[in-house]
Formats: structure tokens, C-alpha cells, sequence
């Protein structure tokens, strides 16, 4: 596997080439030698942008359908690993087809090399190695995709020659996010500054730390994002704990990003900012310290039968 064929297909200059390949190797040793043909491969198939608004480049490129022409997000993001699946519809045996999949990873104004916008393209190039292995998925008329720990479901239609995508379900998004801002700090720190911060996520990354660290479940949590062998994980880990534990843990974490997002935009807005502040610390004082409780106990009590 040669990184200068992904050089060269993409005509980076020598300043990025050698970036993206410093991230390369930083991510082949963080998720495993095992895992790095689908690395290769998903940067060989996926160009790094460099713009100056990822909304405006998304939508002149044709990128963006109508359900994300007003999606404020894009305007102010970063940088993002953006996918959008290709299915067409055949009329004659009434189903859905995967066509393809198209891939870019954008970052805003990488030129300034600031530590943040560097930090951003290491997140991004994350979450790509990890959505790349069997991201996407056709059962009947709904479309699957998995992004890590994110399962995302959406209904499919066909309207006026036209297939469309109606999000139904998400979940795994505040464990998914958590898990791979520990991996942007820990390769940042080894190859941006030996001080960086993560400035986002702060609240599911700390908790997301319990999984690999505190349970010694690295190896099964980067196979359940890079492979999705994410049922395997679940079994595991209700295995340790008890029947539902990952469902209810996960589902915590969905709930305080969410919550997070909200806090972020109330800026400015000291009573709303304080409320959504309370509704977190609820999560996090009550449920979740409950459910954590609720689970070393299960596991104590399976050490004791043992």
C-alpha cells in the first residue's frame, strides 16, 4: 500500500501530503495493523478539501438535498466527514439499489495551520476510517448506515422520479462522538501540540472513556466501530453487566449530546442556558450514576457466583 498513489491522485501539496500521511500511520497504530487496507483504502476513495464554508462548497457541488439546504450546522461546522449514498430505484422489481457512495472529508481554511483546524482534519479522518468497512446498507425501503457506534435508519420513497430519504431513527451518536474526540486528543497530542484540547464534547467524551479504559474493552469497541461488529460489542458488554445495559447507557449519552448541542446554541441566553445546565446534571447526577451503579453491582454479583 503505496500513501503515494493517494498523493498523487489528489494532487496535495507536499505540506498536507506529509499531515495526512503522519494521521495515516497515527490511526493503522491506534485502530490496529489488522484495520489498515480499509484505511488505505477509504483515503485513496475520499479527497480532503480544503474551503472556506463547507455549506457553500457542499451545496455548489450539488451535494445537498432539500432536507439539508437550511441545515444550519454546515454553515458554521469546521470540518465534517460527509457521505451521500447513491440508490436508484428500479420499477420493474419495485426495490431499492445501492448505486454507490459518495465521500469528501472538508475542512475549513486548513492553510492556517492552527492547531484546532488540524485537530478538526484528525477527527474527521477518524470518523472516516471508521464509517469506510460497510457504512451502508438496503433492507426492503429502508437505508442503514453505520458510522461507528452511529446507526442511522431512514425510510425510502419514490416521488416523481425522484428517491428520497426520510430519517426515521439515529442512536450511538454521543458514544460514537465521545470515543473518537479520545482518539483526535490522543494523536494530536503526538503530532499537533503536546498540549492540545479537545474543545468539543467535552461531557460524552468523559464519559465515553468508561468503555475502553475502565473496562479494558479497547480491542472490541474499535472492531464494533471499524468492522460493525457492534452486536458482538453489545452482547459483551450486557455479558459483563446485564440484559440492556449498553441500550440504556447508550441511550444516556444520546440524550446529554443532544442536551450539548442545545447548551451551545442558548448562548447569550443566561435562563434558557441555566435550565438546559440543570436538565444535564440530572442526567448525569441521577440516571446515569444510577445506571452505572445499577451495573458494577450486576457485575459484582457475577464475579461472586463465578
Amino acid at each position: 500500500m503505496d500513501f503515494l498513489n493517494i498523493v498523487e491522485k489528489y494532487g496535495y501539496n507536499t505540506e498536507l501530503a506529509n499531515f495526512l500521511k503522519q494521521i495515516y500511520d497515527e490511526l493503522v497504530e491506534y485502530l490496529g495493523d489488522d484495520k489498515e487496507a480499509i484505511i488505505y483504502e477509504a483515503f485513496l476513495n475520499t479527497e480532503v478539501v480544503d474551503c472556506d464554508n463547507i455549506y457553500e462548497y457542499l451545496n455548489s457541488e450539488g451535494y445537498l438535498d432539500e432536507t439539508e439546504i437550511d441545515d444550519k450546522s454546515l454553515k458554521i461546522a469546521t470540518g465534517i466527514c460527509f457521505t451521500k449514498s447513491d440508490i436508484i430505484y428500479d420499477e420493474n422489481s419495485k426495490t431499492f439499489i445501492l448505486n454507490g457512495i459518495r465521500r469528501k472529508v472538508l475542512v475549513c481554511n486548513l492553510k492556517q495551520n492552527e492547531d484546532y483546524i488540524n485537530g478538526a482534519l484528525i477527527h474527521e479522518l477518524a470518523h472516516l476510517a471508521k464509517n469506510y468497512y460497510k457504512s451502508h446498507e438496503i433492507s426492503g425501503n429502508l437505508l442503514i448506515v453505520r458510522e461507528g457506534f452511529i446507526k442511522t435508519v431512514y425510510e425510502l420513497s419514490y416521488k416523481n422520479g425522484k428517491v428520497c430519504e426520510t430519517l426515521i431513527e439515529k442512536e450511538g451518536i454521543g458514544l460514537e462522538e465521545g470515543l473518537n474526540s479520545i482518539l483526535e486528543h490522543d494523536i494530536a497530542k503526538k503530532i499537533v501540540n503536546p498540549n492540545y484540547y479537545v474543545s468539543g464534547y467535552n461531557l460524552v467524551r468523559e464519559i465515553a472513556r468508561i468503555i475502553p479504559v475502565n473496562l479494558g474493552l479497547k480491542e472490541a469497541v474499535l472492531n464494533a466501530q471499524v468492522m460493525k461488529e457492534k452486536d458482538a460489542f453489545v452482547r459483551e458488554f450486557d455479558l459483563i453487566f446485564m440484559d440492556g445495559a449498553f441500550k440504556k447507557f447508550e441511550s444516556l449519552l444520546d440524550r446529554i449530546y443532544y442536551l450539548n448541542l442545545k447548551q451551545a446554541a442558548a448562548t447569550g441566553n443566561m435562563e434558557l442556558l441555566m435550565s438546559i445546565t440543570g436538565e444535564i446534571d440530572e442526567v448525569i447526577k441521577g440516571e446515569l450514576v444510577q445506571l452505572l451503579d445499577e451495573m458494577a453491582r450486576a457485575r459484582d454479583a457475577k464475579k461472586f457466583v463465578a
